[in-house]
C-alpha cells in the first residue's frame, strides 16, 4: 500500500494529539498532586475513594455525636461528685448533733446548716447542660425539681449511636440519684435530720445517719455509671481517630500522586511533545515543498 501524504500528515496529527494529551495530563498530576482527578481516571480507584469517603463522613458523625454527650456527661459526674461531698457533710452535722453535749441553740444553728444544704441540693439536681437539665430524664427542658424538691422529669433514657451498631445511654438518671426510685429519697434525707435537729432530738438525730449514708451511696453509684460512659466515650473517640487516620492514608495512597515520579514524568512529556513538534515541523517543512514543486 503506498502512503499518501495525507496519510502521513493524519498519522502526524493523531500523534502529536496523543502526545499533547500525555503532556496535559502529566500536568495535572504534577500541579494538582493527584492521580485521580476523574472516575475515568481509574474507575476502580474512584470507586474506592468514595467508599472511603462514605465511611470517613460515618466516622466524624459518630465523634460529632461523642462531643455533644461528653459535656454533660462530664458536668454530671462533677455535680454528683459535689452531692457526695454534700451528704458526707451533712453526715458530720448528724454525728455533731447527736452528742449528748450540745445545747438546743446549738442544734438550731446546725438545722440552719442543713436548710442550707437543701437548697444546694436542690441547686446541684437542677444543673443545666447544653442540651437542658441534666438530671429530668428526656424531660431536658423542665427542671429536675420544684422548689420542694419533688422530681419533675421522667426516668427514660437518650440513646445515641456512638459507632456502626454501637449505642450508648447518654444520659444520667436523677432518679435514680436523688429519689426513691434509687432506694432513698435524697431531699428526705436531709430533712429527717433538719426535723431531727429542730425537735432537739438526739436519738431521731443518730437515726438520720443511716438515710444520709444510703443517699451517698446511691449519688455515688450513679456517678460512677457516669464515669463508666464517660471513659467509654473516650476510648471510642481514640478509635474514631485512629480510623480517621487510617482513612487519610489510605484515601492518599490511592488518589495523591508521588510527587518526584510526577515531575519525572512531566518532564518527559515536555522533552517528548517538544521532539515532535520540532519533528512535525520538518514534516510538514518537506511536504510543503512538495506541494509546490
Amino acid at each position: 500500500m503506498r502512503i499518501t501524504n495525507s496519510m502521513q500528515y493524519d498519522a502526524l496529527s493523531s500523534s502529536t494529539q496523543r502526545l499533547e494529551s500525555r503532556l496535559l495530563d502529566a500536568s495535572r498530576t504534577a500541579s494538582t498532586g493527584l492521580k485521580i482527578a476523574a472516575p475515568e481516571d481509574d474507575p476502580a480507584g474512584a470507586a474506592a475513594l468514595v467508599r472511603l469517603g462514605t465511611m470517613e463522613d460515618q466516622t466524624q458523625s459518630f465523634q460529632s455525636s461523642i462531643q455533644r454527650v461528653q459535656g454533660d456527661a462530664e458536668l454530671a459526674e462533677g455535680t454528683l461528685a459535689s452531692a457526695t461531698d454534700l451528704f458526707t457533710e451533712a453526715k458530720s452535722v448528724a454525728l455533731q448533733g447527736s452528742s449528748g453535749a450540745l445545747s438546743a441553740s446549738d442544734r438550731a444553728i446546725l438545722s440552719l446548716q442543713v436548710d442550707g444544704m437543701i437548697g444546694n441540693l436542690l441547686s446541684l439536681a437542677n444543673t443545666k447542660g447544653e442540651h437542658g437539665f441534666i438530671f429530668s430524664g428526656t424531660l431536658t427542658q423542665t427542671a429536675a425539681f420544684d422548689a420542694t424538691g419533688i422530681f419533675q422529669g421522667n426516668d427514660s433514657t437518650r440513646n445515641v449511636d456512638i459507632a456502626q451498631g454501637v449505642s450508648v445511654v447518654a444520659n444520667t438518671s436523677g432518679a435514680k440519684a436523688f429519689t426513691a426510685a434509687g432506694g432513698t429519697d435524697a431531699f428526705q434525707a436531709l430533712r429527717d435530720l433538719k426535723t431531727a435537729l429542730d425537735a432537739n432530738d438526739p436519738t431521731a438525730i443518730a437515726a438520720s445517719v443511716k438515710g444520709l449514708d444510703d443517699a451517698h451511696g446511691q449519688i455515688t453509684a450513679a456517678r460512677a455509671d457516669t464515669g463508666l460512659l464517660m471513659s467509654r466515650l473516650t476510648t471510642t473517640q481514640s478509635t474514631h481517630s485512629q480510623s480517621l487516620t487510617m482513612l487519610a492514608s489510605a484515601k492518599h495512597d490511592i488518589a495523591d500522586a508521588d510527587l518526584p515520579t510526577a515531575y519525572s514524568q512531566l518532564s518527559q512529556a515536555q522533552t517528548t511533545y517538544t521532539q515532535a513538534i520540532a519533528v512535525g515541523k520538518q514534516v510538514l517543512s518537506t511536504l510543503s515543498a512538495w506541494f509546490t514543486a
